[in-house]
């Protein structure tokens, strides 16, 4: 964001050479616009990465979440099998 007040100058310069158009104030356009394009793609850019990590790190995020929903699962298999046992243990003692 450092560039705007910049570009901005450049802006209110190019409004003040609008009565007397030029060559150079197309060539000063020219400028300013490209400088803009220029900005905006690599602010795009940054931000298309910073989505990319964030969708990376979220699907890390949910592989960890079934992973430990499945953990879950199977203790409490293992624990209704355990229980299933001793219960017949019991049963027949």
């Amino acid at each position: 964001a450092s560039g705007w007040p910049t570009m901005e100058a450049k802006i209110a310069e190019l409004k003040a050479e609008a009565a007397a158009w030029s060559l150079g104030s197309d060539h000063k356009l020219f400028g300013v616009l490209k400088e803009f394009s220029d900005s905006l793609a690599t602010r795009t850019k940054t931000l298309q990465d910073s989505v990319d990590e964030l969708s990376f790190d979220v699907g890390e995020a949910e592989v960890g979440l079934k992973n430990a929903l499945n953990e879950l699962l199977l203790l409490a298999n293992t624990q209704f099998i355990e229980n299933q046992v001793y219960d017949d243990d019991d049963g027949t003692g």
